[in-house]
């Protein structure tokens, strides 16, 4: 399924008027406007597979129908998304739920829809079926060498699918931790673990990057095993109640503003008042960019993208969702969830 160009367009054209009285004004106050359109068309954040369906809570999964069931339906649908915001050009996937089975086919697809390959991520959290050791205890932190090596292996397998997409990244989800007082040695799980993304680090390609991805006490609530790691665009998202595609739109939009207000923040200003310690200063140079409706910027960048200026709009307004129902059915699961 595909937007016609022409329809976007249409949509634009009946909010055009009133889009151009909000950015002229907003653009004449704003100075250097135009870098901060320049940077925000520039500007891509990843879309993770897992994301594109109703992932659901502990306490039950509602689906909402029309979920991609496979990996090309997956493109497909964030080839819509990046048709409607321009922002949405990469797609993340994760192994072994999106396991390629051709992967030129799939590379092919994904550059048909204007979408790259970002970083993969491996999955050492659950147990797969035909998996020798459990990682119930670890994976990459675990005291037996023979799982840790599994993980390892398990990560060296999804560079080689990496490799075949084109992807120049691996992010290790990492879940290894403690959920008891006792229940490891904080130096030595630390240490097994170091060992483990090193040899694993030694397998990347020359030109790949690694991410650590881990979440803050989940799923152990004790201890992790890595305490600090660093950052990098993608969104994480489960969703239960919202349309995940409309929830994905709205996701990428606040990042884009958020961006934008950074962006207009008087750096010079903001030292000169950190610089003389004057606290109230720095307070009201930080609010000043950061209570500005920004709207109007990140509409413009879109639109001159070839976006929607009201990229909600249009996805209620085209019937998108009841259109991947009609297509796929009403009670598709996508996969990995």
């Amino acid at each position: 399924m595909r937007l016609r160009k022409d329809s976007i367009q249409e949509h634009n054209q009946l909010l055009l008027g009133e889009h151009q009285r909000r950015f002229d004004f907003i653009a004449a106050g704003t100075e250097d406007a135009e870098a901060v359109i320049e940077r925000l068309m520039a500007f891509q954040i990843a879309i993770p597979s897992w994301a594109l369906g109703s992932g659901g809570t502990r306490f039950g999964r509602f689906p909402i129908g029309g979920e991609p069931r496979n990996l090309e339906e997956k493109i497909e649908d964030i080839g819509l998304l990046h048709a409607l915001n321009r922002s949405s050009g990469a797609i993340s996937l994760h192994i072994p739920w999106d396991i390629p089975e051709n992967p030129a086919l799939i590379k092919t697809l994904a550059a048909q829809y204007g979408i790259r390959f970002d970083a993969m991520n491996s999955n050492t959290f659950q147990d797969q079926r035909d998996q020798q050791h459990s990682y119930k205890f670890g994976s990459l932190q675990h005291l037996d060498r023979s799982v840790r090596q599994q993980a390892i292996a398990h990560n060296l397998e999804v560079i080689r699918h990496g490799v075949e997409l084109g992807s120049t990244s691996l992010t290790v989800w990492l879940a290894d931790g403690s959920c008891f007082p006792g229940q490891l040695n904080f130096r030595e799980a630390f240490q097994h673990t170091l060992e483990s993304l090193a040899a694993i680090y030694d397998a990347l390609p020359a030109d790949w990057k690694m991410f650590v991805e881990y979440k803050a006490f989940e799923p152990n609530f004790y201890s992790m095993t890595v305490g600090d790691w660093g950052l990098a665009w993608m969104i994480d998202a489960s969703h239960n109640l919202k349309d995940p595609l409309e929830d994905l739109l709205q996701s990428v939009e606040a990042i884009l503003i958020a961006y934008a207000q950074a962006l207009l923040v008087d750096r010079m200003k903001l030292r000169e008042a950190r610089e003389q310690n004057d606290v109230v200063a720095a307070q009201q140079t930080l609010q000043d960019a950061f209570r500005t409706d920004v709207r109007p910027l990140v509409a413009e960048a879109r639109l001159r993208s070839g976006g929607a200026l009201d990229t909600l709009a249009v996805y209620r307004a085209e019937q998108i969702r009841t259109r991947l129902i009609t297509t796929r059915g009403s009670k598709t699961f996508a996969t990995g969830l």
